[in-house]
């Protein structure tokens, strides 16, 4: 009878004890999800560092500038006018630089220059404030003249750039600008303006004499 008892309670406590293979299966549980966490923080880092290079590289600053070169034509400038440039540089992230842009209306040059360098600051942006730390223009040539307008009225060549606003919104439509432009310095480079009132129509502004403006800088 005392081996049968020691033996129904010898069974009992083993009955009592866990399984064995619990803790495994809660490790490995655990292994794989960090591994899961760590391969994710891997790819999105590396999905970063790439968007990063790229967004540096050539052909995406190519792509932006064709496309913003395109949507302001198409949506804010006048028939007839066209806002150009011919490569963009610069990290983007806080500066740029257009090469051999320019603006023309009515086949006639406005505005052309060798280099625009733009240096801001984004942050400004969420409180509504636009800074634009220094702006430098290199070999700026400026023409102004009048030329015919669409009522066939003598307007400012400079006025016949953008469409008016509204021209640029749906009807019933409201707009407002509520953002603050800062420029803090401004400087130009052996810039040549032209103010010519009555310019005879077809005759480039080279063919007449102006002063050069070797510097021009305010801050």
């Amino acid at each position: 009878m005392s081996d049968i008892e020691k033996i129904e309670i010898k069974s009992g406590v083993e009955d009592e004890l866990p399984p064995e293979n619990d803790k495994p299966v809660n490790k490995k549980k655990g292994c794989c999800l960090g591994k899961f966490f760590l391969i994710s923080f891997v790819v999105i880092l590396i999905i970063a560092i790439a968007g990063f290079i790229f967004v540096q590289t050539s052909t995406f600053k190519s792509i932006v500038l064709n496309f913003a070169l395109d949507k302001v034509n198409s949506d804010l400038v006048k028939p007839g006018s066209r806002i150009y440039a011919g490569k963009l540089e610069g990290s983007l992230v806080k500066s740029l630089r257009l090469l051999d842009g320019g603006i023309i209306t009515q086949n006639d040059t406005v505005v052309k220059f060798d280099s625009l360098e733009i240096q801001y600051s984004l942050l400004p942006i969420l409180n509504k404030d636009i800074i634009v730390k220094n702006l430098q223009l290199i070999n700026p040539v400026i023409n102004f003249t009048k030329i015919k307008a669409d009522n066939d009225s003598l307007e400012w060549n400079f006025t016949q750039i953008f469409k008016s606003e509204t021209d640029t919104l749906p009807p019933d439509t409201t707009s407002k600008f509520d953002y603050n432009i800062y420029v803090d310095n401004l400087n130009l480079k052996n810039g040549i303006f032209r103010n010519l009132e009555n310019k005879p129509a077809g005759i480039p502004f080279s063919l007449f004499n102006f002063q050069k403006l070797d510097t021009f800088n305010t801050s």
